[in-house]
C-alpha cells in the first residue's frame, strides 16, 4: 500500500482502513490497531482531524482497543472523540450512537455497571436504532455482559433476580443473531452459550446442557478452533450443569479441555 499509493495518501488510507477492518473481524487486535492507526494518521494529514472518514476509523479503533482489553487507551480516545462526532455528525447519527455504546462498555469494564446499563438501555430504545438489527444485537451483548458482572453477587436472592431479568434478553439475543447472522455464526454461538449459562444458573440443567452441546457439536471446532471463547464457555457451562446432574467423568474431561486451552 505504501509503495503503490505513497503519492495518494487518501487512497492509501482507504486501503489501510480496509485492512484494519478485516483484521478487526478476524479478532487480530494488534494488526488491526496498526492499520487503523495508519489510516487515521493519513486522513488527518491529508484532510484534517475532523474528516468524517478519520472519525469513523477512530470509532473502529476504540472498539478494537476494547476488544484487546486496553481500556486505559480507549477511554481518553473516546472522550476526545465524542464532542467531535457530535459536532460533525450530530447527536443522533449512527456514528455518535456507536461511540456512546463504547462509552457504556468502558463504564462496565471500570465497574460502573449502573451507568453502563442505563446508557445501553437508552441506546436500545433510541428511535434511530430501534429497527437496526445489528445495533440491537451489539447492545444486547453489552447488556448481558453487564448482567454477567452482577451474577457474581453473594446475595442469592439478588442473583436469582438478575438471572430472571437476563434470560429474556439472552433469548432475544439468540433469536436476533440466528435470524440476522445464521445459526452457525460466532455471535449466535456466543449468545447460545450465554443463554445456557443463565438457564443453568436458574437450575434448568438439562436445557442448558443441550444448548451447550449444540455449540460444541455443530462443527464449531473446525470453523473456529477448539479453544475459541464460545466453545470454552460452552464447555465450562456444560461441565457445571452435568456436575449438578450428578455426573463426574464428563465434567472432569471438559474442565481439563478448558484448562488446556487457557
Amino acid at each position: 500500500a505504501a509503495q503503490r499509493f505513497g503519492a495518494h495518501p487518501e487512497q492509501e488510507a482507504e486501503i489501510r482502513d480496509l485492512l484494519g477492518q478485516t483484521y478487526l473481524k478476524l479478532s487480530m487486535w494488534p494488526e488491526a490497531r496498526t492499520q487503523l492507526g495508519l489510516a487515521i494518521d493519513l486522513w488527518r494529514r491529508s484532510a484534517g482531524p475532523d474528516d468524517p472518514r478519520a472519525l469513523r476509523t477512530q470509532i473502529s479503533q476504540v472498539r478494537n482497543l476494547l476488544n484487546a482489553a486496553l481500556t486505559n487507551e480507549a477511554e481518553p480516545l473516546i472522550n476526545d472523540l465524542l464532542p467531535r462526532l457530535d459536532r460533525v455528525f450530530g447527536p443522533d447519527a449512527p456514528e455518535t450512537l456507536e461511540a456512546q455504546r463504547s462509552v457504556a462498555i468502558i463504564h462496565m469494564l471500570r465497574g460502573r455497571v449502573d451507568q453502563a446499563e442505563a446508557l445501553l438501555r437508552r441506546l436500545r430504545a433510541h428511535p434511530a436504532l430501534a429497527d437496526k438489527e445489528m445495533s440491537q444485537i451489539t447492545i444486547l451483548g453489552g447488556l448481558l455482559a453487564v448482567y454477567t458482572q452482577r451474577f457474581s453477587t453473594d446475595d442469592s436472592g439478588r442473583r436469582d433476580q438478575y438471572l430472571a431479568e437476563a434470560e429474556p434478553l439472552a433469548l432475544e439475543w439468540v433469536a436476533r443473531t440466528t435470524r440476522r447472522l445464521g445459526p452457525r455464526s460466532t455471535t449466535t454461538l456466543q449468545a447460545t452459550t450465554k443463554w445456557a449459562e443463565i438457564v443453568c444458573g436458574r437450575g434448568r440443567y438439562a436445557e442448558a446442557a443441550a444448548a451447550c452441546r449444540t455449540v460444541l457439536e455443530n462443527g464449531s471446532a473446525e470453523r473456529l478452533g477448539e479453544c475459541h471463547s464460545a466453545r470454552t464457555g460452552a464447555m465450562y457451562t456444560l461441565a457445571e450443569c452435568l456436575t449438578r446432574m450428578g455426573e463426574e467423568q464428563e465434567p472432569a474431561d471438559l474442565l481439563l479441555r478448558v484448562i488446556q486451552c487457557a
